[in-house]
């Protein structure tokens, strides 16, 4: 008996034009600060990518709205990393603690609950995008500074709109790529580049003295992570940006 290809197989050898994918799905996360979003190019019909992706999207903007979740990231991390373009935006004097709590301040904006009068929800929108490559130890990629979280004249606001990139090869594939935590975390991790930050290159890549790395992982354990050990092994995930 011939035994059954699996799904990743099946991409490798038909490649991403062999299946059907959806045009656009639209969206609407209920959080504290409800978030409306577009999917692009994913495959509801045969492999449940709409799905999980949804799944995901709530997650992640549920907790990143959790001000717990931020307090277990700033406990692991130790240093920030935000672009300088990212800093003349916010309208905050640049310096080193404002560095450090830039982060901070974004996330508190992000969370906050709609108001009766707003016109628009506080929390942009977000775009995700199907990307393919089946050679690319990647799951997700976003252009740094597409979102902007500015006070001025006494008030915060937003501009801008998230949008990321996330690679069908791995989604939905098994296993942890199946899994809508670990999916949600990796989003989480790309708004915050749309936010202006970044993590090094090489070694520590990964490494939760980072800000953008231990929010991510703070999203993917529900603010349970430790600084020792992550309750999900890191070591079974790709760098997430190329």
């Amino acid at each position: 008996m011939t035994n059954p290809v699996s799904r990743r197989e099946f991409l490798k050898l038909s490649g991403a034009t062999a299946v059907a994918l959806t045009m656009v799905g639209i969206g609407k996360v209920q959080a504290k600060n409800t978030a409306s979003y577009w999917t692009y190019g994913f495959d509801e019909e045969r492999f449940g990518e709409e799905t999980l992706v949804r799944k995901a999207v709530n997650i992640a903007v549920n907790r990143i709205q959790e001000e717990r979740i931020w307090k277990n990231a700033y406990e692991v991390a130790a240093l920030s990393f935000v672009t300088d373009e990212a800093m003349a935006n916010s309208n905050l004097i640049d310096n080193q603690a404002n560095r450090w709590n830039l982060l901070w301040h974004q996330l508190y904006y992000l969370s906050q609950p709609n108001g009766d009068e707003d016109t628009e929800p506080a929390f942009p929108h977000i775009h995700v995008r199907a990307g393919y490559e089946k050679n690319g130890h990647w799951l997700g990629r976003a252009n740094t500074n597409l979102v902007t979280i500015r006070k001025a004249n006494g008030r915060v606001q937003q501009s801008g709109s998230f949008d990321i990139t996330l690679n069908r090869y791995y989604l939905a594939s098994g296993g942890t790529y199946s899994d809508p935590e670990e999916w949600a975390s990796t989003i989480a991790h790309e708004m915050l580049h749309n936010l202006g930050h970044l993590h090094p290159r090489g070694a520590d890549a990964l490494s939760d003295r980072y800000q953008i790395n231990a929010l991510n992982n703070a999203v993917l354990s529900n603010g349970h992570q430790n600084w020792q050990q992550n309750w999900k092994a890191i070591s079974n995930r790709f760098c997430w940006d190329s």
